[in-house]
């Protein structure tokens, strides 16, 4: 049965298909430049997305009773953050490991310092009298 088959295509004769014609270079582009922004539009999609993910959710009824009055950022990661919770003021500190410490701090800071013997700092020279020993330094040199 195979000598059949081999004896058939003995007698037949193989015709090149021809050549597809060239691409249009105009279309070609075209395809190109959507399909691009195509992907560029998923991925600010994507990047909008998550984002809205991650931004903390405030409930419907909130005052906003609480609210960042100062930070300072001290070393690397860790950080102090003074935030104010309706009239009272509470102190944290935050390091990579998370929160560290959490401290009510008295309206009247000032009067604290004082009990504890700490002076407060003595007054430095104006800014117009260091702009005047400034001057008189260029002048010298």
């Amino acid at each position: 049965m195979n000598f059949a088959i081999f004896a058939l295509a003995d007698g037949l004769q193989y015709v090149a298909p021809q050549a597809p014609a060239a691409p249009d270079f105009g279309s070609l582009l075209v395809r190109l430049l959507a399909m691009t922004l195509f992907t560029l539009l998923i991925c600010a999609a994507l990047i909008w997305a998550v984002r809205f993910a991650r931004r903390p959710r405030v409930p419907a009824g909130s005052t906003g009773m609480m609210r960042v009055v100062e930070s300072l950022v001290l070393t690397g990661r860790s950080s102090v953050y003074l935030i104010e919770v309706g009239t009272a003021r509470v102190l944290v500190a935050i390091d990579p490991a998370g929160l560290k410490s959490c401290h009510l701090v008295d309206d009247n800071f000032a009067g604290v310092l004082e009990g504890a013997g700490v002076e407060p700092p003595a007054a430095g020279p104006s800014v117009a009298e260091m702009m005047s020993l400034l001057a008189a330094g260029r002048v010298a040199a």
